[in-house]
């Protein structure tokens, strides 16, 4: 028999399921169940204290694996996730996966920019500034933190000296020192 077939025909179950219904309504019905599920628990339950045997569970182990791993997943969303903006894709044969197999879509998108494999100290930046944006255009591959950190830094002086020359600086400031006096 094949999984998701059944014995009984969808009527018959139609019927069974029917059966029940009427059979827990019926509260006399419902306490005589709850009473012999009483009788059976703890000491009482002929499986108190008994376990099942080393090669038992090494076998039920094996009829479970891959049951429900990857897209036979009932929560499966294709292999792509999203965490503290960034895009991940499930890639387990990619040498810089981590250990359930996803790899930033970012850094993927720049290794099929450069041709090859990025090193793990290269830095893969957002020129917008948004981590879901992995378009070509958005993305630049830098050698190290080092380099990545120059060009924020650069960023930084070329919009302070920009808002310095519009004189939003000065704005800024002044709104600032008049919040800092009141009491």
């Amino acid at each position: 028999m094949k999984p998701g077939q059944y014995l009984r025909s969808p009527e018959m179950r139609q019927k069974q399921s029917e059966i029940m219904k009427c059979i827990m309504r019926d509260s006399t019905i419902r306490q005589k169940l709850s009473e012999a599920a009483k009788q059976r628990r703890g000491e009482k339950n002929p499986m108190w204290g008994k376990h099942h045997s080393l090669e038992a569970r090494q076998r039920m182990s094996k009829a479970r694996i891959g049951k429900t791993a990857g897209a036979k997943h009932p929560f499966w969303k294709g292999g792509r996730y999203k965490q503290a903006g960034y895009i991940y894709i499930h890639k387990p044969d990619h040498p810089c996966a981590d250990r359930h197999g996803y790899v930033p879509e970012h850094r993927l998108i720049a290794e099929e920019i450069s041709g090859n494999l990025l090193k793990p100290e290269e830095i893969v930046h957002h020129i917008n500034e948004r981590r879901d944006d992995n378009r070509r255009e958005n993305l630049i591959i830098f050698d190290n933190n080092t380099e990545h950190r120059k060009f924020h830094n650069l960023l930084e002086k070329e919009l302070i000296n920009d808002a310095i020359k519009r004189g939003i600086l000065k704005d800024m400031i002044k709104k600032v020192i008049k919040i800092m006096k009141r009491p």
